[in-house]
């Protein structure tokens, strides 16, 4: 239980504390039986029901703000880096041939051609685990990811973004590029980070989706289909 029902906290909670301590213990009941799935069956209850609640709860709680709630472990699971550098059908090739990675998606100057300008990488299944974008810079990072379960996720990881007023680049949105849903924004340090999920599942005998430059704002995100300038030339 998130908190203990004492004589103390009907005193301080309760103008009535006989009638509300029979509805906490109505609603405890309640909690038992059927979990935390009553708070939505309780959302239109009475001002007496609710504080009997709260005494339950322990605390007064908003029914309106959407709250931090408990973090899960897919929170803090890496899933993948994109990495800068002066030459990504290069890198690509050292992926490819030293460390066995294949390509799931590649942006190409033109569709036949042999050359990459950015290129996503797969060592498993995972729609990427390593990308490469081709930059003025050698060596950069242009963020790395933190894998969520799905888009409900996603949009719980800007709810944060917004109450701890933490440096937003761009989002919630998709990608056209791997299908993920995202959220881009700033550490601290100034590193770019993102929440990811979504994509789909690759198979080293599928054939690689090639996307060309007219295209890339759409590739890049979805939904708005502009190319965020910083988005490619802001790196650490």
């Amino acid at each position: 239980m998130p908190g203990t029902v004492t004589d103390q906290l009907v005193q301080q909670r309760s103008t009535h504390p006989r009638r509300n301590v029979l509805l906490g213990l109505v609603l405890l009941v309640d909690y038992r039986e059927h979990g935390r799935t009553f708070l939505n069956q309780r959302a239109n209850a009475g001002r007496s029901e609710l504080l009997g609640l709260q005494i339950i709860l322990g605390k007064v709680r908003s029914f309106t703000s959407p709250g931090r709630g408990p973090s899960t472990g897919s929170d803090h699971c890496s899933d993948h880096a994109l990495l800068v550098c002066q030459d990504p059908t290069l890198s690509e090739r050292f992926f490819k041939e030293v460390l066995d990675f294949y390509p799931t998606e590649r942006v190409q100057p033109e569709l036949e051609s042999e050359q990459c300008m950015a290129t996503w990488l797969s060592a498993g299944q995972k729609i990427h685990d390593i990308a490469i974008l081709g930059g003025p810079v050698q060596g950069k990072l242009h963020h790395f990811a933190f894998q969520l379960e799905d888009w409900s996720k996603v949009l719980r990881a800007a709810d944060i973004i917004s109450m701890d007023d933490i440096s937003l680049d761009i989002g919630p949105t998709r990608h056209g590029i791997t299908r993920g849903e995202t959220i881009y924004f700033f550490d601290p340090a100034g590193n770019r980070n993102e929440v990811f999920a979504g994509g789909y599942r690759a198979y080293p005998d599928r054939p690689c989706v090639v996307w060309t430059p007219d295209q890339l704002a759409k590739g890049i995100f979805y939904h708005d289909r502009v190319l965020n300038e910083a988005f490619t030339t802001v790196w650490t």
